[in-house]
Formats: structure tokens, C-alpha cells, sequence
């Protein structure tokens, strides 16, 4: 694939060694530095310019996902250092001045994004006549747009109605100062690529190295509150195109490397297994059966192909299980439990404690009667936790061995170890983690106790017992609820850590878990149906589409609920999702049968895949998940600053580092695959992890107050050409562009709470006569050839290559990766 090919050129930053080598002092104290003409300390961080907070969500959004540092302003900085790598205009914004970020930028190579142009001709373009507003956006129809997409979808067609759209054409005769206008998406009444008709976004590239990009839409309009979480409004898609489109220009912008990573998670937690539960509107319980299960697995083996998921993807479901409903109830045999023992190893797996015994309080036959009154003593905790663990663990649990009050249950079979064998457990089991039933036991000290909570849940705050237990079973992660204000960061990256005041240990994370509305005893779709309908549960949404008036099918109603978690899945969260047993019953779906919840994730993947479909879906175990956490966490309060080394226009290394004395794991992503013909010195990379994740590859490496820098320099084995720094000149600087008097955000600078890195890839730009509106026939082999050909020089001049040959473009791409700054 041509994007395969591109891309080997960016993945040569992965070749950057570890060393202990003496930091350049001025960097030891992570200030941008410029030591002479041709060196210097690029800053990884980008400036966003808006006229006010709202005007910068959707910049602000692919900043926190990733995790990348930023400052938000509302006038022109100070230029006096190369502080920036990205800049970033949201708007029109009455007094900034063009004239110092275009030769602030050309100086220094950093490429600029403005979200919203509505005046084209100092771009070289001009306004179409063509009625646009009831069209659709859709990439160009060229083989470049394979790589300047980065992520996003190719073949998407996206309603531009509701984001003030303008057409733009190319000007027949260029400004003087243009080299040349890249179209990269277009207007069109159909829902396929196009080559010609009004534009929608462009690359404009100057003669004097200053490259713009451009939206002639509203690229800034995202529904979505001050904590970058959905607003009630967001009830159309444009919120999610704009944000999946922050990753196209920030990629293009920031050239590939970033501090910080991107993942598509999907956790679906299935509680209650092995357990029967109420059935909705019926008196008999409800059980899963094997058939069920085996349903579960045919699912997990299509949905990559059903939902035409990246390679790479590997989704699957998690059950919280109840060792209790293996050996103590007396369930009637209906293969749940031999057709789970066989399929452990396709599901991840977490305790939900043995008997779904509530953390806070015993029930009525424990407690005399009185039900609410009494709490859970030691032996029950270790209890509830050790018997899964013996389950899980290849350790017999029977009716011998059952502790009061459960010693009268003697006629249960023994109970049989779950997984086939320790690989299985090994991979599959998350040993540290712990789903509470009704997410008891997880009441803060500080936190006052509303009424609404009480209808449902009796508080016992700070449960200390119940965290002297987890820190005994060395349990160091449960899930939160959502909807719980004090279970819930308001940062959507993180989870909430335990604190001695509070619950009595610090060695705890709260993870997010969200609730689709899909309750505990619904076990087929007619039941959602009448439930969602008779119960008002379409206004329990946070948002969506407005409640129809008719009655919502259950396939409409979880297509609802699918979309009310959409936009998680476009900011990289990674929010687990709760379910119950009955849920995963079988149901009838496009001629297979598919558990309610595959149904339902169906649904959101492919509304994923609408939007983002060159990220692989992955489904981590939950104790993977509480360690991102922890991690993402860590590096966001340890400030982490990050500088590109350039020397003669080439980038030498990276450094990484904090002035606090914070442990933390930075990470460094770059897009794209590595060259084949270069291999790493292992040695080097000995305090060094790398993964690989789609097109991503990303280097994990420990801060401590003991090693607060790390510096990473290419392998002295890379031989890169040496190109001047181009000089900055007056006739290079174009005219400031007209602003809109709008009030601005009141402090002038501020600084993002998540300080980390930025991301980008880099390719070249196609030739003239296949980018120009001019009547002429484009020819894609002609453009192929071409790409990359004004990126290998700083100062436009266009290559001679007029054939595509493999050694031509391995030998153009290093010359990219070293020219790409």
C-alpha cells in the first residue's frame, strides 16, 4: 500500500538510541535554546491562537487524547525562542499578528493550521460559485490523501450543512509567492472521492517554506463542555468528524513524532457470569447457556471482518464472574459452565467476588434480619475474593471448605479450576483488579452524601476494612460508575487514586466504567424494546438524537445507545462498559445470531470505522487498562517537556525530560513503519521499550529524579545530508489577515494540564499539474512519482524525478526523514 511505502521515511526517528551522554546545559534546565544559525532546541508543543475557549475545543480534545503539551492564547506570543512545533489559529482572531507567527514559522520550519478561512486569495484560491451547503466533504481523490489522512477514513462521505461551508477553487494564476495549492478534500452532492469541484481543505505551500493548511469550513465546532466531555446538544455527527479530523492536521502538522499515545479501546464487562438473574416483565430467572456462549465466540471471530476493523484489531468480551454460580448454587446444567471452561482463553476475565456480595452491607438472612445494618467482616472479605482466586487459580473450592454461612450448602459440586492451562491464565486473568458488586464499598470520606444516591444505595464512606482487604489480595484496581460525581476524574484521561483520608489506603485506582442503558434483566430485544419505551429510558441519555415520538424497536434503541458513547471512542478514552449476563443472550441480527452486547458493540464500531478506520481496536484486560491509567496519570503530573535537536536543518535527536522530581514512563510515538533496511544496536536500546499499534510506534522509557532527562540520538550509523537554515526575508511574510472583533479568553496564556509532546507524519507534495483546478487531465502515476519531491528541499525547488522506482523512493525517503524539519 502506497501509505505503507510513504511512511518508512518518518519511522527512521524509531532508530534513536538511549545515552548518557552530557545534555547541553541550557537544555538540562528544558528551555528552547539556539546555540548558532544552524542548531537548535525545537520545542515539542503547540500554540493554539482562538478568540475564546469554545472556538479551541476541538484543538484542545486531540491534545488531551493524546497527551501533548500546549499553551492557549488569545494574542500573538512572544517569538523570542523556538518554543513551538505546531501553530495552531482556530478562528479569525482580532489582533494577532501574522506578519511574526508566518516568520516565526518559516525560521524554524514549523508548519501552521487554521481551522477556519473564510477570505482565500492571499492562499491562492478563491471563492466558487458552486452552493455548497447541502453537500458533503469528502477526501480528494488522490494518492497522496492515502498518507495526509493519517487515521482518518478515506472513503467517508461527512454532511456539511451544519459547519458553515464555503467552496474555494484555485486561482488560475498563482501569487508569485505561491509554489503551489494542494487540495485534500472536496465538496460533492454524491458520497465518494472526488477529483475536481469545490474545495474544502487545502495545503498552501510558499516559496519562502511557509506551508498553511486550511479549512473552508468550521472546523472548530464541536459539542462538548469545558472538560472536553459531550455537551446535551451533540446530536449530530459533525462533532465527531471535526474531532476525528484533528488527527488528520495535527499529524500533517507536527511531522510524526509525539510525545504520548493513541489507542481504540473497548472493554465490555459482562457481570454476573455463572450467576441467574431477574428476567424483565417475567417470574422465571434467567441464565446464560453454552450455546450462548459458543454465540459470544462466533462473534469475537467475525467482528473484524463484519465491522471491517484494521488489522491489528482483537476485541473481545470480559466476563466479572461469580465463582459461587460454578459450585455453590445448585443451577441446572445447561452447559455454561464446560462451554466457558473451553473458551477461557478467547475472553479476559475479572473477579466480581464470589457470591456478588455487597461491599458496604450484609443482607437481611446475615445481618438479623435487619438488612443495611451490618458490614462485612474480615473472614467474609477474604472469602468473597479467595475462593474466585482458588477458581481461577487451579485450586479446588467445594462444600468442605465453605465458610459460614455457606457451610449448609452440601450438596455443590466442587468447583473446577477455569482456565485450561497457565498461559491462558496468564494472558486472560487480571489477578489485580476487582469489580464490586452494585460498585459498593467505594464511598470517599469527604464526599456529601446526595439523597438521590440514598433511594438506592446506602453510603458507608470510607470503607477502611474493605481497602485493607484489596491491599492483602494486592487487588490495586476496582471500576468507578460514571454517573457518580465522586467516582469520577474531571479529566476524561484519568481515574481517581485512593488516599488514605479518603478510603484508608493510597495503593488504589478507581478506573471509569460507563453504563449503556441496556439493564440487568434484559435477555432479548423485545424486552429492550418495552423497557426502553415503557420506562423513559430514551431520556436517560445524555445525548443523542431527540426521543421519537413512535416506539423504539430494540435494534433502534441499542443503535441510540450505541451512539451515546461515540464520541469516547474518537477521543482514544478508555472507559470500560458495563453489562450484565443476561445481556450476552443470543439474539437474531442481519441472518446470525449475536449476544445483545455484540449487537450493540457492533453498532459502535462501525460508527468508529465511519469516522477513524486506520486504528486497530484492541480490548485490554482490565488490570492493563488500571495501568494506562496509572501511567497516563503519572506522566501528566510529572510535566514532561520535550525538544527536537536540529543541526544544519536536519533533526539529530530527541530529548525528553521534567524539572520536578516525579517518577513517570514518557512515551514517544512515532507514525509510521520502520525502515527495513536499518536495524536498532540492541544495546542501546536496553532502557528502551517499543510497541507497535497500527501505523504507530511508540518508545516507553522511565523519568526519576535520579535520570530527569533523557536525551535520544540517532545511531551515528545514519549518515543524513546537512541543508542550510533559510533565512527569513521581509518578502516572505504575507499581510496580516482581516479579524473578527471577538472577546477573548480573559489570562491570555494557558498553559494544558497534560504536558506532553506532539504528533505528525511527513510526505511530500504532489506535482503542479496534479493539483491544480486547470482543466488538465491529472495522472495519478505521474503525481506518485512526485511525492515527496518539494519536502527533500526547505526552499520549494522541485525535484526531476519524472520515474517510480523502489530504489528511488528508499533513497528519497532518507533524504525526507533528514530534510523533513
Amino acid at each position: 500500500m502506497l501509505r505503507n511505502v510513504i511512511v518508512l521515511a518518518i519511522s527512521l526517528c524509531a532508530l534513536l538510541a538511549s545515552t548518557v551522554a552530557s545534555v547541553d546545559p541550557r537544555v538540562a534546565y528544558l528551555e528552547p535554546v539556539v546555540d548558532t544559525e544552524g542548531t537548535y532546541y525545537l520545542g515539542l508543543k503547540t500554540l493554539v491562537i482562538a478568540s475564546d475557549t469554545k472556538r479551541a475545543k476541538s484543538a484542545l480534545s486531540i491534545l488531551n487524547s493524546l497527551g501533548s503539551p500546549y499553551d492557549l492564547v488569545t494574542a500573538t506570543p512572544v517569538f523570542t525562542d523556538p518554543k513551538y512545533n505546531v501553530i495552531v489559529l482556530t478562528d479569525e482572531v482580532s489582533g494577532v499578528d501574522l506578519v511574526k507567527i508566518n516568520a516565526y514559522a518559516i525560521k524554524y520550519k514549523v508548519r501552521v493550521v487554521k481551522l477556519q478561512i473564510k477570505a482565500f486569495e492571499q492562499y491562492g484560491l478563491t471563492t466558487s460559485t458552486t452552493n455548497v451547503n447541502n453537500m458533503n466533504i469528502v477526501m480528494d481523490d488522490a494518492p497522496i490523501m492515502d498518507y495526509y489522512s493519517d487515521v482518518m477514513n478515506t472513503k467517508g462521505a461527512w454532511d456539511a450543512s451544519k459547519i458553515d461551508p464555503i467552496g474555494a477553487e484555485i486561482m488560475p494564476d498563482l501569487d508569485t509567492r505561491i509554489d503551489r495549492v494542494i487540495p485534500m478534500m472536496r465538496y460533492t452532492a454524491g458520497s465518494t472521492t472526488v477529483a475536481n469541484g469545490p474545495i474544502a481543505a487545502y495545503i498552501t505551500n510558499y516559496k519562502d517554506g511557509l506551508e498553511v493548511m486550511c479549512f473552508t469550513f468550521d472546523a472548530t465546532k464541536v459539542d462538548l463542555d469545558s472538560e472536553l466531555r459531550a455537551e446535551e446538544s451533540l446530536a449530530d455527527k459533525y462533532s465527531f468528524f471535526n474531532l476525528a479530523l484533528a488527527n488528520m492536521w495535527f499529524t500533517w502538522a507536527s511531522r510524526g513524532v509525539f510525545m504520548g499515545k493513541r489507542r481504540i479501546s473497548l472493554q465490555m464487562q459482562i457481570d454476573d457470569w455463572f450467576l441467574a438473574s431477574d428476567s424483565y416483565g417475567e417470574t422465571t430467572p434467567f441464565r446464560l447457556s453454552g450455546k450462548d456462549v459458543e454465540h459470544a465466540i462466533a462473534w469475537i471471530n467475525q467482528i473484524k471482518i463484519t465491522a471491517n476493523l484494521p488489522e491489528g484489531s482483537n476485541v473481545t468480551f470480559e466476563p466479572a464472574f461469580n465463582g459461587a454460580g460454578i459450585a455453590m448454587v445448585d443451577f441446572e446444567d445447561n452447559g455454561l459452565v464446560s462451554t466457558s471452561k473451553h473458551y477461557a482463553g478467547r475472553f479476559n476475565w475479572v473477579s466480581h467476588t464470589w457470591t456478588h456480595q455487597n461491599m458496604d452491607w450484609l443482607e437481611t438472612f446475615d445481618c438479623n434480619g435487619q438488612a443495611n445494618e451490618c458490614h462485612p467482616d474480615e473472614a467474609r472479605y477474604i472469602h468473597e475474593f479467595q475462593y474466585n482466586i482458588d477458581v481461577v487459580e487451579d485450586r479446588v473450592v467445594g462444600s468442605p471448605s465453605y465458610a459460614a454461612p455457606w457451610e449448609d450448602f452440601g450438596n455443590a459440586t466442587p468447583a473446577m479450576s477455569l482456565f485450561n492451562n497457565n498461559d491462558e491464565r496468564e494472558e486472560r486473568w487480571s489477578r489485580h483488579s476487582l469489580v464490586t458488586p452494585e460498585i459498593s464499598g467505594l464511598w470517599p470520606d469527604w464526599f456529601p452524601i446526595p439523597r438521590a444516591y440514598t433511594e438506592y444505595r446506602k453510603p458507608n464512606p470510607k470503607n477502611e476494612l474493605l481497602f485493607k482487604m484489596l491491599d492483602k489480595f494486592e487487588i490495586r484496581a476496582v471500576v468507578g460508575d460514571n454517573t457518580r460525581e465522586e467516582l469520577t476524574s474531571k479529566n476524561p484521561f484519568h481515574g481517581v487514586l485512593s488516599t488514605v483520608d479518603a478510603y484508608g489506603s493510597d495503593n488504589v485506582i478507581i478506573i471509569p466504567r460507563m453504563a449503556p442503558n441496556v439493564d440487568y434483566n434484559i435477555n432479548n430485544l423485545e424486552q429492550f424494546a418495552d423497557y426502553y419505551n415503557t420506562e423513559g429510558v430514551c431520556g436517560w441519555v445524555v445525548y443523542g438524537p431527540s426521543c421519537k415520538r413512535t416506539p423504539y424497536t430494540g435494534l433502534e434503541a441499542l443503535e441510540r445507545e450505541a451512539f451515546s458513547v461515540l464520541l469516547n471512542f474518537i477521543q482514544y478514552r478508555q472507559d470500560a462498559y458495563m453489562f450484565h449476563q443476561s445481556n450476552m443472550h443470543a439474539q437474531l441480527f442481519r441472518q446470525d445470531n449475536m449476544p445483545i452486547v455484540g449487537i450493540w458493540a457492533q453498532f459502535v464500531l462501525e460508527g468508529v470505522m465511519e469516522f477513524i478506520n486506520e486504528l486497530p481496536v484492541l480490548s485490554p484486560k482490565m488490570d492493563v487498562t488500571a495501568e494506562e491509567y496509572r501511567k497516563r496519570m503519572a506522566r501528566d503530573a510529572c510535566g514532561l517537556q520535550g525538544f527536537v535537536k536540529i543541526v544544519n536543518g536536519t533533526p539529530q535527536g530527541i530529548t525528553v525530560g521534567t524539572t520536578n522530581n516525579n517518577t513517570c514512563e514518557a512515551v514517544v510515538t512515532m507514525v509510521g513503519k520502520e525502515h527495513p533496511l536499518l536495524s536498532l544496536d540492541p544495546s542501546s536500546y536496553a532502557q528502551l521499550s517499543k510497541e507497535e499499534y497500527g501505523n504507530d510506534t511508540t518508545l516507553a522509557f522511565a523519568i526519576t529524579p535520579e535520570k530527569n532527562i533523557v536525551e535520544l540520538n540517532l545511531l551515528s550509523t545514519v549518515e543524513t545530508p546537512t541543508v542550510s537554515t533559510p533565512t527569513v526575508s521581509d518578502a516572505a511574510v504575507l499581510p496580516e489577515v482581516p479579524a473578527e472583533n471577538i472577546n477573548g479568553l480573559e489570562n491570555g496564556v494557558r498553559s494544558g494540564e497534560n504536558e506532553a509532546p506532539t504528533t505528525g507524519k511527513t510526505v511530500g507534495s504532489e506535482s503542479n499539474e496534479y493539483v491544480n483546478d486547470d482543466g488538465i487531465e491529472r495522472s495519478k502515476a505521474d503525481a506518485i512519482s512526485n511525492i515527496g519531491a518539494d519536502e527533500f528541499t526547505f526552499n520549494g525547488a522541485s525535484s526531476s524525478t519524472s520515474s517510480f522506482s523502489v530504489a528511488t523512493v528508499i533513497v528519497a525517503f532518507v533524504s525526507l526523514f533528514a530534510m523533513m524539519w
